[in-house]
């Protein structure tokens, strides 16, 4: 595979990043491998550490047992983790707050999420909208 220049690379790490973000909206993300190893390599890049830890600590807030009401748990953790998605991606110059960028980023997802998953037969997968 060809490499990809550090822009796209970026780019293609804030929409997995957005991705994240939009499943934080319904239930607290897991500390998988995947979202530590994603907010490392963007933080790489990036200058203020302590964003990516209180994304970090943010997606992955658990509900609150002692309140019944899930709605609001949830639009509070999809909104604040929401914020620090955009300035993440307002530190790694992105415009963030770019109604184009926006749509830019939510076209990248849904080819990914429509992308077919081919059989590897023992061969590395393609990726393919990288």
């Amino acid at each position: 595979m060809d490499r990809i220049d550090t822009e796209r690379a970026l780019f293609l790490g804030v929409c997995a990043l957005q991705d994240y973000t939009d499943q934080s909206r319904r239930d607290p993300l897991d500390a998988t491998i995947q979202l530590r190893a994603l907010l490392a390599l963007l933080a790489a890049q990036g200058s203020d550490v302590k964003m990516y830890n209180q994304y970090w600590a943010l997606a992955r807030k658990p509900l609150d047992p002692d309140n019944p009401y899930r709605g609001p748990q949830d639009y509070e953790r999809g909104t604040t983790t929401q914020t620090q998605w955009t300035r993440i991606a307002t530190a790694l110059g992105f415009p963030a707050v770019s109604m184009d960028f926006h749509q830019r980023v939510e076209t990248m997802l849904k080819q990914a999420r429509s992308a077919p998953r081919a059989a590897t037969h023992g061969r590395k997968p393609d990726c393919g909208w990288l």
